[in-house]
């Protein structure tokens, strides 16, 4: 097999953890051979949906078959029955690919949507307790008609997972009440502007001490973000 050196540097911890797996394997494999087991073991693993059950979890599931033949859905009782005695796991996330095939929300999109949620959130708030003097002065300096002073969304074929993330957070958990009912859909790209928008809204919050946004801070927000 044609191989490669390959260098790496890692932590006492990390370390630890490896000659605790490859001591407990009768092998006794070699610090190299256990990294190499391990990696392409964590490789398999993300190029295809493996499930796995414990004992325990096979009693909880024989449970809930039961009760699901109660409720009269015995065809999917009778299909996860068979799937689990006869060892037919890779046909669950087949069959139920709803709950087996999404990857979980990244952590950092998750912040990244609120802070931009947040902004557009005080943007609106801000904007409905302003005169009706300082909303045409934020309305002339932006550029924008009062329909416009919304939240446009993210776009659905390029920011898919950040427009999933913020209908959630919108629809789901109630947050960001001044854009609820908005259309998340901008079917345009908006993350970079959105970016920015979040740096100066942050500048301003440093010295803001928690009221309504002003025209001044609403058109510096948006007039940042067109970029």
């Amino acid at each position: 097999m044609d191989t490669h050196r390959y260098e790496m540097r890692l932590d006492q911890k990390i370390l630890t953890r490896i000659d605790r797996w490859r001591s407990a394997q009768p092998s006794l494999p070699s610090r190299a051979d256990a990294v190499r087991h391990l990696m392409d073991k964590g490789l398999s693993l993300e190029e295809r949906e493996v499930v796995q059950l414990s004992s325990g979890e096979k009693v909880i599931l024989g449970l809930l078959i039961g009760l699901c033949r109660e409720s009269n859905n015995g065809d999917d009782a009778d299909f996860i029955e068979e799937a689990i005695t006869e060892g037919h796991f890779w046909a669950l996330p087949v069959k139920f690919r709803g709950l087996f095939g999404v990857k979980p929300d990244d952590q950092a999109d998750v912040e990244e949507v609120g802070d931009i949620l947040e902004v557009w959130d005080q943007i609106v708030w801000g904007y409905s307790k302003l005169s009706s003097d300082e909303k045409n002065r934020v309305l002339a300096e932006t550029n924008r008609s009062a329909e416009e002073l919304r939240f446009p969304g993210f776009d659905g074929n390029r920011e898919h997972a950040h427009l999933n993330i913020a209908k959630f957070m919108i629809n789901r958990l109630g947050r960001f009440e001044s854009i609820s009912g908005s259309n998340l859909n901008s079917h345009t790209p908006t993350l970079a502007g959105y970016k920015v928008m979040v740096r100066e809204y942050k500048r301003i919050r440093s010295k803001w001490l928690g009221e309504p946004l002003a025209a001044s801070h609403i058109v510096s927000i948006l007039n940042s973000g067109k970029v």
